[in-house]
């Protein structure tokens, strides 16, 4: 499956889970995702992404909200934008990790690669570079909550 991250069309949120039987939508582990990015469609294109490999997702559009929002669940993966307004990806990981340490996390860039290291720590962020594809996404995402 491949979705083009710069896709501006609608769809429908959870279509793929809603097709799914119930009993077998049951017996999946339940994983919480955060997602942040203050583009609308990036951050709906990446909510979506996840659900369809079993995330319940929620959704920030900045850093001071994903923030408000992650201090009120736990959460096995969050996936930011490196620039927003507010608060910007890095600066909000760094916050998550010193509250949360360990907490699974994917940046979204268009100019960073690979991956960064967190300052005084061991821990080193995964990047995707956009444009990306709904597979790498997936990828990334089970490497990081195993």
């Amino acid at each position: 499956m491949h979705l083009d991250v710069n896709r501006t069309d609608g769809y429908h949120k959870n279509s793929h889970h809603q097709k799914m039987p119930k009993d077998i939508r049951a017996a999946l582990p339940t994983r919480r995702a955060l997602v942040v990015d203050d583009d609308f469609s990036m951050r709906e294109l990446v909510a979506h992404a996840l659900e369809l490999i079993g995330f319940q997702v929620r959704e920030a559009e900045n850093g001071r909200q994903a923030y408000e929002l992650f201090l009120k669940g736990k959460w096995d993966l969050v996936v930011t934008d490196y620039h927003m307004p507010l608060m910007d990806g890095v600066t909000l990981i760094n916050i998550i990790q010193e509250k949360a340490p360990g907490t699974p996390v994917i940046l979204i860039s268009g100019v960073l690669e690979d991956s960064i290291a967190i300052a005084g720590t061991k821990l080193v962020i995964p990047v995707l570079q956009k444009p990306f594809s709904v597979r790498e996404l997936h990828r990334k995402a089970l490497r990081v909550i195993h």
